[in-house]
């Protein structure tokens, strides 16, 4: 059965999954604001990447204000490897030499679609 999630093992998905692992603490152990625009920074540099990194901020906020509530930190770390392996699928076409056949170019306003979207556990998500 082949992994689903094997992009966040390596490169840049293994980056995002570090940084994201580390909204799922305690408020008291979350990085500041500085250390996580430096960290989404090194993973995605360059005037390009501005507005994902704003994107991802805003989401790894939302999934830190979800992961205070601890009976819900194991679910939202399935929900967060989801979310991210998402994100890396769309962003590693824009890494390769040469597309893959039938593969379309990098949509940047597809990605921050993603990224924008709720995490499925946010605010006014059914709890069961």
């Amino acid at each position: 059965m082949p992994d689903r999630y094997a992009n966040l093992k390596r490169g840049l998905g293994a980056e995002l999954r570090m940084i994201f692992a580390t909204a799922l603490r305690d408020a008291r152990d979350l990085p500041t604001r500085s250390q996580l625009a430096a960290q989404l920074a090194e993973a995605l540099p360059g005037e390009r990447w501005e507005s994902v990194r704003a994107a991802l901020t805003q989401k790894f906020r939302e999934a830190a204000e979800i992961a205070q509530d601890r009976q819900r930190r194991f679910e939202l770390r399935q929900q967060v490897d989801e979310f991210l392996s998402g994100i890396v699928d769309e962003l590693d076409k824009g890494e390769r030499i040469i597309p893959l056949p039938d593969e379309e170019p990098v949509d940047l306003d597809a990605v921050l679609k993603h990224v924008r979207d709720p995490l499925p556990l946010g605010p006014g998500a059914a709890r069961g």
